[in-house]
């Protein structure tokens, strides 16, 4: 394994280098293997409401019925409704997605060492590609690496393996200009990272406002035994209760790895 500074610093604009093209193709292979699980949306347009049943905290919130509940969320008296879609419509729409990956000087250099961030990235954006999704990226460090949503996958991949080596700023002038470009669209956000984030704090209250799902994914097997990454990461968990969690000690746990939550388990803290 390659000897990594693993530390906590800023990212510095004017310490970005130019970066190679990378070569995919192993990390894409290795990306085969995984499956991971993308909750749906239902689409509205294609389902219609035909009987009301009794709400359960695991029932889709989307099927939540208000004026039957009275307002209420309470069991024995939140109401739902049962849909059925219409002939020749598919009931639920996959969104696009957008993967902020880290690729700072604490992260392991895909190219010297098994990176199970990479992994994990290339695994999700196939799977998105194949319900049909477009796929974003922004990989953080030095700067903002940032890739609109596109149906292009080599692209993608490339740019979710670039690594900058750097310190570890999200850039978040650049996010919001980005997110203004995706405009209302409804789209997925993952963050990868190993949670040296240096400017934590902004990125957390920048996120509280974010309309959009999200989930997190803590690279926790490369910063092993740092207690200061650690700490970052519980502010994450603290703040951001109502985010999808994940940790990733090895390979093994990417399979574990879901996007969206239904109602039930936001609830539920799982």
């Amino acid at each position: 394994e390659e000897k990594r500074e693993v530390g906590i610093a800023p990212g510095e604009k004017s310490l970005a280098r130019e970066l190679g093209r990378p070569d995919i193709s192993w990390y894409k292979a290795k990306a085969q293997r995984y499956t991971v699980y993308i909750k749906s949306f239902l689409k509205r347009d294609a389902l219609y409401p035909y009987e009301i049943k009794d709400f359960d905290l695991d029932d889709n919130i989307d099927t939540y019925a208000p004026i039957d509940s009275f307002g209420k969320c309470l069991p024995g008296l939140a109401k739902r409704y049962e849909l059925e879609a219409f002939e020749g419509h598919e009931p639920t729409l996959c969104p696009d997605a957008v993967v902020i990956i880290d690729s700072s000087g604490s992260m392991r250099n895909p190219d010297k060492e098994i990176s199970y961030a990479v992994i994990g990235a290339f695994a999700i954006a196939r799977n998105y590609f194949e319900h049909g999704s477009k796929v974003g990226v922004i990989n953080f460090s030095n700067i903002n690496i940032q890739l609109e949503p596109t149906k292009e996958r080599n692209r993608v991949y490339e740019t979710l393996k670039l690594y900058q080596c750097g310190g570890t700023t999200l850039h978040l002038d650049e996010l919001n200009k980005y997110l203004e470009k995706i405009g209302e669209k409804r789209v997925d956000f993952i963050l990868i990272t190993d949670a040296g984030i240096d400017n934590v704090s902004e990125v957390v209250d920048y996120f509280l406002k974010l309309r959009h799902r999200l989930t997190i994914i803590w690279i926790k097997g490369d910063v092993k035994g740092h207690e200061s990454f650690k700490e970052r990461y519980n502010l994450l968990k603290e703040r951001l209760a109502p985010v999808s969690f994940f940790e990733i000690e090895d390979e093994q746990d990417i399979p574990y790895v879901a996007v969206g939550k239904s109602f039930g388990d936001i609830y539920a803290g799982n």
